[in-house]
């Protein structure tokens, strides 16, 4: 490493000898480096980079709206303390907003259309990401409910109704069971 400087200073030297602060150039462009590698030391990779919906497990959606089920059920009379499992099929899914533009060619015999679509992007803390227009969450395929008021006919019918309304699932996809004391 150090023949390495070596060498490229005494071609600096030699390609430079008529200017007498060879060195001083040197410097110039050892700091001009710097300042271009600088900033690559001090970004934070990991909240610059685009977040990567493949990654995306669809269990955090179950996570979030069995909270959302044990919350709303803990509430019903006669259910006492509630816990709820979902099952999802398939994971979260992003569309994204189009710009489109169609041009129209036509001549004496035909006729073209080509229909052009462009993502549209949004700028947001410096990262510059597709706009997101819709999300579609999974489907929930199944619920169980465990609750200590799961043995009594009318508690059960309360929260089979409360399920499946709350979540549009059928009853015959939900479980309601009394929990062991």
């Amino acid at each position: 490493m150090d023949s390495m400087i070596k060498k490229v200073t005494g071609a600096l030297k030699n390609k430079f000898s008529g200017i007498r602060n060879y060195k001083v150039l040197v410097v110039l462009g050892f700091v001009g480096m710097m300042l271009i590698l600088l900033p690559e030391l001090f970004v934070d990779k990991e909240n610059n980079a685009a977040p990567d919906i493949s990654s995306y497990q669809s269990s955090d959606y179950a996570e979030y709206t069995e909270r959302q089920v044990e919350k709303i059920l803990s509430q019903i009379e006669g259910v006492g303390k509630v816990n709820v499992m979902l099952t999802v099929e398939g994971t979260e899914e992003y569309i994204y907003a189009l710009e489109s533009k169609e041009s129209v060619s036509s001549d004496s015999e035909s006729s073209n259309s080509q229909i052009e679509q462009k993502y549209i992007f949004e700028q947001k803390d410096g990262d510059k990401n597709a706009l997101v227009k819709t999300i579609i969450n999974p489907t929930i395929s199944g619920v169980v409910v465990v609750c200590e008021g799961g043995g009594d006919s009318v508690v059960r019918e309360k929260v089979f109704e409360a399920v499946s309304v709350s979540l549009n699932v059928p009853v015959n996809r939900i479980c309601v069971a009394q929990s062991g004391k």
